[in-house]
């Protein structure tokens, strides 16, 4: 269990962005290093429809390299998708930054690389 501490989440967030910028398949274009924490619960959009968000990221899995694996997007009630939460792996989704201007105030967009009727195929993430 990670606890957060200072120390944790720094050494949390340097082993998630190793991952991000690691697995290049996963961004266009790298921008830097990524916040684990602030990554959390970003809004997350089909390529089929950017401008309605179909769900937000809920974790973050890290592969036995401690590098990025895959995001389990949480779809609530959103859409006719159901409340569940699917598993995306890298490569089938891209992170986006925008700050516009204020570096610290960071707004991390998802956007998932399938149709909604391809996520909901998905393997279902349960944390039992």
């Amino acid at each position: 269990m990670i606890t957060r501490n200072p120390l944790n989440r720094a050494i949390f967030t340097v082993l998630v962005a190793g991952g991000l910028t690691a697995s290049g398949a996963a961004f266009a274009q790298p921008q830097g290093l990524y916040s684990a924490d602030e990554l959390m619960d970003a809004d997350v959009y089909s390529n089929e429809d950017d401008s309605n968000a179909i769900g937000e990221v809920e974790d973050i899995l890290l592969d036995e390299n401690m590098r990025l694996h895959a995001m389990v997007i949480d779809t609530g009630n959103l859409l006719d998708m159901g409340e569940k939460q699917y598993v995306i792996e890298t490569g089938k989704f891209t992170v986006e930054t925008r700050h516009g201007g204020n570096k610290e105030e960071v707004e991390y967009l998802v956007t998932v690389e399938m149709t909604e009727q391809q996520i909901t195929q998905q393997d279902e993430y349960s944390n039992d």
